[in-house]
């Protein structure tokens, strides 16, 4: 994901104009995307499931209106350069919380159960 929107920010920002994705970056990015979908839906409640960082989500979403698996993508007009992730996760599991004081300082701990009444689950953090 991260070497074909690095690929894809060679194309970028778009401005008022559109602009071709090449084919295989494209069907690379669609593919993974649709991966993490999958196991994002499978995941879930499970003790592996995870979230996706707020950033990137809105991000994925948009990708997928326009990737296509044939013949490239046409990147939207006014498209701005994805931030590429390098030292922050993008997938961060769910029992997990974030402790950071600031954006650009993210720490997470992991949350341990407890217990649980009929109102709420306890957590220890």
């Amino acid at each position: 994901m991260v070497k074909n929107y690095s690929r894809m920010n060679e194309r970028l920002p778009t401005n008022e104009y559109v602009s071709h994705f090449w084919a295989e970056n494209s069907r690379e990015l669609l593919l993974a995307i649709e991966t993490i979908q999958g196991l994002y839906r499978v995941l879930n409640g499970s003790e592996y499931a995870f979230d996706i960082d707020s950033y990137y989500s809105p991000i994925i979403e948009q990708s997928l209106s326009f990737l296509s698996k044939s013949g490239g993508s046409e990147i939207p007009a006014y498209m701005d350069k994805v931030e590429i992730y390098y030292a922050i996760p993008i997938f961060v599991h769910s029992n997990l919380i974030n402790t950071s004081i600031s954006q650009n300082d993210k720490r997470y701990s992991v949350l341990k159960a407890i217990g649980e009444g009929s109102y709420a689950k306890v957590y220890k953090w």
